[in-house]
């Protein structure tokens, strides 16, 4: 992109050249000596124009992308593993999944929706309703949801353990979309494997 206005002078430089020398040469005109340097001058006064109005124009374009994209939210998502106590009443221990994401700028997301999408055993379940569709998220505001991992998946009719433990690779892919500047933007995270020795979610 840098190269752009060079290119452009480049050539302007090149089309100036050429007509100055056809000018310069050419019988059909007519010219005297005074009109021919009249018009040369013209020529490189035009062209000086045509050069400064070039990189003008390229910094204007540059500097308002550059405004806009400042006005860009970003996310920061990412799974955190706890373990504890099913209830204050039953104190078996269990696993369970926490989805932490923050907005990182001081820029407000308006329809903000997560997305956590589970595969295993050739299947695909969709998560993604544990979140609320088209969020409002101011800047730098910072939720979480957690669930037990077992209860929510045996809710969508998926034995993780079982499914594991039999060679099942689980595979847990989290992404975003909003819409900025009057384009969707899809942003994929990142993904986690299901760690069966260790019971818990790792980044592959």
């Amino acid at each position: 992109m840098v190269r752009t206005p060079i290119i452009i002078t480049i050539v302007l430089i090149v089309l100036a050249t050429i007509f100055s020398i056809w000018l310069i040469n050419s019988d059909s005109l007519k010219l005297t000596d005074a009109e021919v340097i009249s018009n040369l001058i013209l020529v490189s006064a035009s062209l000086g124009a045509f050069i400064s109005a070039t990189f003008v124009i390229w910094s204007y374009i540059h500097t308002n992308a550059a405004f806009i994209l400042s006005q860009k939210p970003a996310l920061l998502l990412f799974i955190n593993n706890l373990n504890v106590k099913r209830t204050d009443d039953d104190p078996e221990i269990v696993h369970m999944t926490q989805v932490i994401y923050r907005n990182t700028t001081n820029n407000t997301f308006y329809d903000l929706t997560i997305k956590v999408v589970l595969q295993i055993a050739n299947r695909t379940i969709d998560l993604s309703d544990l979140f609320t569709e088209k969020m409002y998220m101011a800047g730098y505001d910072e939720r979480q949801r957690q669930e037990v991992t077992v209860d929510i998946l045996n809710e969508r009719g998926v034995n993780l353990l079982e499914q594991a433990s039999n060679g099942h690779e689980a595979l847990l892919t989290l992404s975003y979309q909003f819409t900025f500047n009057n384009n969707l933007e899809n942003i994929e995270v990142q993904k986690y494997r299901w760690e069966t020795d260790k019971g818990l979610w790792s980044v592959k």
